[in-house]
């Protein structure tokens, strides 16, 4: 949402956010289905998802610290490619983002089941838990994007950028060794 608000501005980033929304609500949807349980009752299916997760963070990370600060020229370019994207394109963009992201799939079935109620109707927990999840998820989304469409000028330029992608690629990569390092109890 970040990256969106700066390259796209705050009007934009709303349809990405609903792309990213709806992949929270389908991944989050499948975990309650059933994925929680098969991956708490195979652990070896659970750290290979963690190991993909785990690289892509590092890929990401490595590919992002890597990536050169665009020229004024460059930025010119990019900025009248993207403002030419269509609404639809901004909401797949954020769908396929969401749904690619192995983080999420991990968080939802290590997050979700340890506050379902057994002796209690699951479906509707599930529900509070899962609107409760997406409002805080929009609420970031929002932060990011306002943030990320008010820095836009100061970060486009190409020692903030390149100043930037190299913090941005060490956390990311550092998530992925910490992920890599995750035993579960």
């Amino acid at each position: 949402m970040l990256s969106s608000g700066i390259r796209h501005g705050l009007r934009q980033t709303f349809f990405t956010m609903a792309g990213c929304m709806l992949a929270v609500f389908f991944i989050t949807a499948i975990s309650a289905a059933g994925v929680g349980a098969l991956l708490a009752s195979s652990p070896h299916v659970f750290d290979v998802l963690r190991i993909i997760g785990a690289g892509y963070l590092i890929y990401i990370g490595i590919r992002t610290a890597c990536q050169p600060a665009s020229s004024p020229i460059d930025s010119q370019i990019t900025a009248d490619i993207l403002e030419s994207a269509t609404p639809w394109q901004h909401f797949k963009s954020g769908l396929l983002v969401g749904l690619s992201n192995p983080k999420l799939l991990l968080f939802a079935t290590a997050f979700f089941p340890q506050f379902i109620d057994k002796s209690a109707p699951e479906l509707v927990q599930f529900g509070i838990l899962l609107a409760s999840g997406l409002c805080i998820e929009l609420g970031w989304y929002i932060v990011y994007a306002t943030g990320g469409s008010r820095l836009a000028k100061y970060l486009r330029e190409q020692k903030t950028q390149k100043i930037l992608n190299r913090i941005i690629g060490t956390l990311f990569a550092g998530f992925g060794v910490l992920l890599l390092r995750y035993r579960p109890a």
